[in-house]
């Protein structure tokens, strides 16, 4: 969502992804329909996705995330841009996190930090080691805002 925010709203001094999906809407119809089945690990995301969109299931709720891409729009982010990722995001793929920083072009700055799985964070959102990357994100903020 921050890369949306940032790309609709030129107030943002700076912008943080801490993932990077390109289209989400493509990810959640592939789940929907399980034609990710490397994702079966995670259990309650069919719960989690009703639950997030409000909808009864998770087919009513594919409308809402189709809208729900950077194509197109990643290019009006002009603020210094921050995508944290583990390399092995079995959830979102490191792929398309390096997608979403080649398309930022237009941004003041971009950097694109991934955890690995020699130094731990290396799963979806840093979850097995969450400490790495709230320090970078707060670091790098931290920067930006002082030095603007």
């Amino acid at each position: 969502y921050a890369p949306r925010a940032a790309a609709f709203d030129p107030r943002f001094r700076l912008c943080v992804a801490w993932g990077a999906s390109w289209d989400y809407g493509r990810l959640t119809r592939e789940r929907v329909h399980n034609l990710r089945p490397t994702e079966r690990s995670v259990s309650h995301w069919t719960e989690h996705f009703r639950w997030v969109f409000g909808t009864a299931t998770a087919e009513e709720a594919l409308p809402v995330s189709a809208r729900m891409t950077l194509e197109g729009i990643i290019e009006r982010v002009t603020c210094p841009f921050l995508i944290v990722h583990g390399e092995n995001d079995r959830q979102t793929s490191l792929s398309d996190a390096r997608r979403v920083l080649d398309a930022a072009a237009n941004a003041a700055e971009r950097e694109l930090r991934v955890l690995t799985l020699a130094e731990g964070g290396s799963e979806h959102c840093n979850i097995d080691n969450m400490t790495l990357a709230t320090d970078h994100i707060a670091e790098w903020v931290a920067r930006r805002l002082r030095d603007a």
